[in-house]
């Protein structure tokens, strides 16, 4: 296994700078030569509007003229996406969801009845 980490950090070190700078360029990503002082650099406009481009997106998605950009990118900033739930929250979760299983069914629920080894042994025999 350290062979193969030290074998992906050697091809990482042997990639070039242009080849990831063309990579972004590729991708569409525009570079501000002047602002870096010879260095190549990606701009970061956090006002960018989206311009030509985001009116492409927004009328094939038929998104509400008065979206911009930065309000669509940033419409779920404030989402909590992670966190800890206790035993009594995730039990109250799958407690409800077999509820709307069963509300969904509309079938009477049909209970299995535990064989034990014995009789089942002597099902295969039956069979």
């Amino acid at each position: 296994m350290l062979n193969k980490l030290r074998m992906c950090e050697k091809a990482w070190r042997n990639v070039q700078p242009n080849t990831i700078i063309n990579c972004f360029k590729k991708a569409g990503f525009y570079f501000n030569e002047e602002r870096c002082d010879g260095d190549i650099c990606l701009e970061n406009n956090d006002n960018d509007d989206g311009g030509y481009d985001w009116q492409i997106v927004a009328d094939k998605l038929n998104i509400d003229q008065q979206t911009t950009f930065q309000s669509y990118a940033t419409i779920d900033k404030n989402v909590e996406v992670t966190g800890l739930l206790t035993d009594n929250e995730i039990m109250g979760i799958n407690i409800s969801n077999n509820d709307s299983e069963n509300d969904e069914n509309d079938e009477p629920e049909r209970t299995l009845n535990m064989i034990t080894a014995n009789q089942a042994i002597s099902s295969l025999h039956t069979v």
